[in-house]
């Protein structure tokens, strides 16, 4: 059962879990990201994420899209500069989208380096890409599932993971995962999101007005940063590459969640009643994290 008391946490306790690191640091003490996305269709989500992993302080950062979802000339057009310190990786696809073939020898030499993943900005949730949500919700891995791969994970339950993964949906995903999940749709949101991190033994991450973080042992914690400045596209795409980030640095995904979730928030509160689009939030990140320390 759910008490549904919850905590919530403050700058300054935020400001002292931030990961620190040695003057001797180096790109791989710093933390290895995969972050796993993209498809014909969508080709900027997990670029996104890629730069809110990079902007978190990961120290290495590769990016795997199937084939097909370059980005050709769409930094020329939206005059954003490529990110050349970001290593890509395309997979074989179908179409543009990731399918079985897609898990080569590349992509498991990447998931052997990683210290944290993200997988599903941008990668659609056709039937081609269950094999790559499968094998990732069943490794040892520290994995962040956002997007179409909770999507994925929405058609079919899954069992427990062996490790906490973390699942990151907004109010839309969590109704499609409560329905596979046989979680009471009429519940409210704490509550959903607790009986969800429970029956998947991961952290729910539940966006919204005030974000949910629930974790398997219990406990619940409601976000007071951020603005309606978040409510734009691509948003979640960097919240999902921060949190991966701060996992790759050693924090436990519980933490991270809750870090990663409140930094994203309050690098936007500058922008109350401002337009923010989410590659202006990425440049935001950096300054505010240093702002906590």
């Amino acid at each position: 059962s759910c008490d549904c008391e919850f905590r919530t946490i403050t700058i300054d306790e935020a400001g002292q879990i931030l990961p620190r690191h040695h003057q001797n640091s180096n790109k791989y003490s710093k933390g290895t990201v995969a972050i796993i996305g993209g498809s014909g269709k969508y080709r900027g989500a997990p670029e996104l994420a890629a730069r809110g992993a990079f902007a978190g302080g990961a120290g290495l950062v590769s990016l795997l899209t199937p084939v097909g979802a370059e980005r050709g000339g769409d930094e020329e057009r939206s005059g954003e500069k490529d990110l050349d310190s970001l290593i890509r990786l395309e997979l074989e696809s179908d179409s543009g989208v990731f399918c079985p073939s897609s898990l080569n020898a590349d992509f498991f030499s990447v998931l052997r380096r990683a210290d944290a993943v993200c997988i599903g900005p941008g990668m659609t949730s056709e039937k081609t890409v269950a094999p790559l949500v499968n094998l990732l919700w069943n490794t040892r891995k520290t994995v962040v599932f956002d997007a179409d791969a909770l999507n994925v994970l929405s058609k079919e339950p899954r069992g427990k993971r062996a490790v906490p993964g973390i699942l990151t949906p907004h109010a839309g995903e969590m109704k499609r995962l409560a329905a596979t999940y046989k979680i009471d749709p009429r519940a409210d949101p704490i509550k959903q999101a607790f009986e969800l991190s429970s029956k998947t033994a991961s952290v729910v991450v539940l966006k919204g007005n005030r974000t949910i973080i629930a974790s398997p042992d219990g406990e619940l914690y409601l976000n007071m940063s951020g603005c309606n400045a978040l409510a734009s596209a691509g948003t979640g795409d960097v919240l999902a590459g921060l949190i991966a980030s701060f996992c790759a640095q050693g924090i436990s995904p519980e933490i991270a969640a809750r870090l990663g979730v409140f930094v994203h928030g309050l690098a936007s509160e500058g922008h109350i009643f401002k337009s923010l689009i989410a590659d202006e939030l990425v440049g935001l990140i950096p300054e505010t994290i240093q702002g906590m320390i």
